[in-house]
């Protein structure tokens, strides 16, 4: 390379480190400005809700115990019309309730009462029935009885005289196979 080659570089290197430090400073003296600008803006907005909320507060703060009250007394009135109101509904849904179950209680009682009575009768009746026919057959079944326990007392009376008779000869076997009585000689 030749020296003019090597100037002409080393000019122009230093030319655009030159103009770098100015656009350098340039851009800095920018970034500076424009932070000031937005410190200038924070500043003043934060001053305006500052304002806004000190005037928020006194509205509101004025405001707040008159609309207590307002709202309490809307409140209460609206309160006692819906307690009235629902005293009223309720009372009215209660005794319709009532007279609902009065007239419900009353046709089961009568349809109870109308089947206990036709149930009461029909067992009646059975039971007549059942004892009728119980008598009828315990009356069989006593002369059955009656029957065959005379029968059986006939036959064991024959039976007994029979064995009586029986007895009797052979207590007169007996005495004649013992003999005549021994008389005893008493002691004096």
């Amino acid at each position: 390379m030749s020296a003019e080659v090597i100037a002409i570089v080393i000019s122009t290197a230093t030319l655009f480190v030159g103009l770098g430090g100015s656009f350098a400073a340039a851009f800095a003296w920018m970034v500076r400005r424009t932070d000031a600008q937005h410190a200038e803006l924070r500043r003043e907005v934060s001053e305006r809700i500052s304002g806004v909320e000190r005037s928020l507060e006194r509205r509101i703060s004025g405001g707040i115990s008159g609309v207590e009250v307002s709202f309490d007394q809307r409140i209460n009135e609206r309160l006692a019309g819906f307690e009235v109101s629902l005293d009223r509904r309720i009372g009215e849904q209660i005794s319709a309730v009532e007279t609902s179950l009065g007239e419900r209680i009353s046709r089961v009682e009568d349809s109870l009462g109308k089947r206990i009575s036709a149930v009461e009768t029909s067992l009646r009746e059975r039971i007549s029935g059942v004892e009728t026919s119980l008598g009828e057959r315990i009356s069989g079944v006593e002369t059955s009885l009656g029957e065959r326990i005379s029968g059986m007392e006939h036959s064991l009376g024959q039976r007994l005289s029979a064995v009586e008779h029986e007895l009797v000869d052979v207590k007169i076997a007996v005495a004649r196979i013992e003999g005549p009585p021994r008389h005893l000689i008493p002691i004096r």
